[in-house]
């Protein structure tokens, strides 16, 4: 077993509220974001409510599928992530206008 597949057992508490706002911020619904990552629903709002461990690997895979670091992720760091994404990305999952998207503290990020 590589160091990518076993679980991360110490996942930092703002983990899932990460992936909640990289998701939001790409206007990708958890159906789209949950089909990307080849995860039920179910698992990624586990994951979301930082309810499961995960794998390496799937932490790597929500790095790259979100356009954020994996470093971003796993840090305790308030900073809002730069998401940089492709042209497939974008044509996929554009951007809404209509999301209000709120920090781990309920700071509003973007309207």
């Amino acid at each position: 077993m590589n160091a990518s597949d076993a679980p991360i057992r110490e996942i930092p508490a703002g983990f899932g509220d990460r992936i909640r706002i990289a998701r939001q911020l790409l206007g990708m619904s958890k159906s789209e974001l949950s089909k990307k990552m080849g995860m039920t629903r179910t698992r990624l709002n586990l994951v979301e409510a930082g309810a499961v461990d995960v794998l390496g690997s799937t932490v790597i895979l929500f790095g790259k599928v979100l356009g954020v670091t994996v470093g971003w992720l796993l840090a305790d760091e308030k900073d809002v992530p730069i998401i940089s994404t492709s042209r497939k990305a974008e044509q996929s999952a554009p951007a809404r206008d209509d999301i209000d998207v709120r920090d781990p503290t309920g700071k509003l990020i973007k309207r």
